[in-house]
């Protein structure tokens, strides 16, 4: 009982990680895309 607790709060703070990296690079992403678009 508890070990599944600990697995399923595991995966969902590992998720959530993942998801705020994916964020984190998309913006970085967009203001990259925008830094060149103003070069031109």
């Amino acid at each position: 009982m508890f070990g599944d607790f600990v697995m399923r709060r595991s995966s969902e703070i590992l998720s959530s990680d993942l998801f705020l990296n994916a964020l984190s690079l998309l913006r970085k992403i967009q203001r990259e895309t925008v830094e060149l678009k103003n070069i031109r």
